[in-house]
């Protein structure tokens, strides 16, 4: 049953498009409908980043503000780019317990702690460095 409402019901392609031209359309439908979100709320995708970690806007606002703008760790301002703009910096949570933020973060820090917190990846690394004699 599920199947013949989905063979039924499939998105249809537009007329004379191929599969690529489509694609392109469909990107552009997507990215309209961001824009349209962006103009009726500019923090819209700031909000969308934070509901994921169980904050707010205004918590990571604060937290930059508090951290003057810069990585919590390393001291410095993001240099990370994403399509040319500087990324903002990511919101750091602890991955085993919970998802309770702990601070912001510059994407290098951010990627570099993750792979500290995996602790027996740490002691394979040490093993393997000191296999190799350094």
């Amino acid at each position: 049953m599920l199947r013949g409402w989905t063979v039924k019901n499939r998105r249809k392609p537009a007329r004379g498009l191929n599969i690529l031209q489509r694609r392109e359309l469909d990107r552009l439908v997507k990215k309209d409908s961001l824009a349209k979100a962006l103009a009726k709320n500019p923090d819209y995708l700031l909000e969308f980043e934070c509901r994921k970690y169980g904050v707010t806007a205004h918590w990571y606002r604060e937290q930059e503000a508090k951290q003057n703008g810069v990585c919590a760790l390393c001291g410095r301002p993001e240099r990370a780019k994403r399509n040319g703009k500087v990324k903002r910096l990511s919101i750091d949570h602890n991955h085993d317990e919970s998802q309770y933020p702990r601070g912001l973060l510059c994407y290098r820090c951010n990627v570099n702690l993750a792979v500290l917190e995996d602790l027996a990846w740490c002691a394979k690394a040490r093993a393997y460095i000191a296999a190799q004699g350094f």
